[in-house]
């Protein structure tokens, strides 16, 4: 994992972002995600070779879904809605139903 963070802050770097802008995060966050799954063709081709680069598409989506998230997060705060349990429970209520319906994407 820290090869795929260094990978990301490198690029972002490259592109001239400021460290900790929005633009930064967001190019570490789809760089890391796009390193982790190019790492995971090889497994795909020895799986089936009719499968190489399938679960690539999994790691893309799951970097889309974490910016959709910070998305909400962000309309969230702006409407003055503050941590609580029932907050943590629909963000855990999130996080299960998306690894529900992406995971047979990797699989």
């Amino acid at each position: 994992m820290q090869f795929v963070a260094a990978i990301g802050k490198s690029t972002a770097y490259f592109l001239g972002f400021t460290p900790g802008s929005w633009l930064s995060s967001r190019t570490q966050l789809f760089v890391g995600f796009s390193v982790s799954g190019l790492a995971h063709v090889p497994g795909d081709a020895m799986v089936n070779p009719r499968w190489t680069g399938s679960s690539y598409w999994f790691f893309l989506y799951n970097a889309i879904a974490i910016t959709f998230e910070d998305f909400v997060i962000s309309i969230g705060k702006q409407l003055g809605l503050t941590d609580s349990w029932v907050i943590r429970s629909l963000g855990y209520a999130w996080t299960l139903a998306w690894f529900t319906y992406a995971t047979p994407w990797f699989i």
